[in-house]
């Protein structure tokens, strides 16, 4: 019993130490996939050209919101993947030798 929840104990440590980089790449296809689709991007294009200065401001807003969005949350995963895994495996071998 106890060697199993010692076992089970490590995978939650293994997943909580790679959670921001698995979820950074699942996410990465899914935001390009949310910008590249087709009917997202022809609505726009339907917005601009019946009211050209509502629908470039739209377009520049919604683009630049996507970047922002996206660029920020890749960040934020990634600085927390960076330190996060060096110190939960710290405390992985901190806790199999004590």
């Amino acid at each position: 019993m106890s060697k199993r929840s010692s076992s089970l104990g490590k995978f939650w440590q293994w997943c909580l130490a790679y959670q921001p980089l698995l979820w950074y790449l699942i996410t990465f296809p899914l935001f390009m996939l949310l910008y590249l689709v087709p009917k997202a991007r022809a609505i726009l294009v339907n917005i601009e050209t019946a009211y050209p200065v509502i629908g470039v401001f739209l377009t520049r807003f919604v683009a630049l919101a996507l970047v922002i969005i996206v660029l920020g949350t890749w960040g934020v995963i990634l600085v927390r993947s960076i330190y996060a895994i060096p110190l939960i495996r710290d405390n992985m071998k901190k806790s199999q030798e004590g």
